[in-house]
């Protein structure tokens, strides 16, 4: 039975990948290129295809990222968390739905969620136990249509989380790059969550990932 500590997550979640379609073309060499640049975690999302493509696709990952100390995360599907063995799964913000998960993938798994910068589901969330949140959408992002928030929400979501029993990571999303991937960490985040900013870039995708990982990891820009 897996345990996930807290500093182990914090290390793991510092820089977490998450893919999207753009990403899936040669995602074995990718997926290795994030783990020799020094990315520990990793959230399995697909918006075209069906359960049994995404539990594949989980599988097909682990396999890759397991013996490497890579966490897996599936994206939504409680289910298919459970089905394939993945770390955790990162699921909607609502009670409910963070609950239904829970008992699905059972205690010793990790449950994330995003507030959209919402102190109210920030609340739901801490109190559903969940070990991550995502803030929402911090910059202006190609790959979800959302409203940013900015990064002055991430210092009230900070300090809410910070007076509460219960402190889950907080993870900041949303158009973060190599350039801009600091500034979250230095207004309260614990890590940051990328997609397509691992791939549009001129730079070849491991050394991307190392930078973007030494970033994160030091809170210093790297030249």
């Amino acid at each position: 039975m897996q345990h996930y500590g807290k500093k182990f997550l914090q290390n793991s979640l510092r820089v977490y990948a998450i893919t999207d379609d753009a990403f899936l073309s040669g995602i074995e060499d990718k997926v290795k290129g994030l783990i020799s640049g020094g990315i520990r975690s990793i959230q399995v999302r697909i918006k075209k295809g069906d359960d049994s493509e995404l539990a594949e696709l989980t599988k097909d990952i682990i396999k890759i990222a397991r013996p490497a100390g890579m966490l897996v995360l599936v994206n939504d599907k409680a289910e298919v968390c459970w089905k394939t063995g993945a770390d955790g799964v990162h699921i909607g913000g609502e009670d409910g739905c963070l609950k239904e998960a829970r008992s699905l993938i059972g205690q010793d798994k990790i449950l994330g969620t995003t507030v959209y910068g919402n102190p109210s589901l920030l609340s739901c969330a801490i109190s559903s136990g969940v070990e991550y949140v995502g803030s929402g959408s911090i910059f202006p992002t190609s790959t979800k249509s959302a409203t940013c928030i900015g990064l002055d929400s991430i210092p009230p979501l900070r300090q809410l989380i910070d007076s509460s029993s219960h402190q889950p990571l907080l993870i900041s999303i949303g158009g973060i790059t190599v350039d801009n991937c600091s500034s979250c960490i230095a207004n309260g985040a614990d890590g940051v969550a990328i997609s397509s900013g691992l791939l549009n870039v001129d730079a070849p995708f491991a050394i991307n990932c190392e930078r973007l990982a030494r970033i994160a990891l030091n809170n210093v820009t790297i030249a």
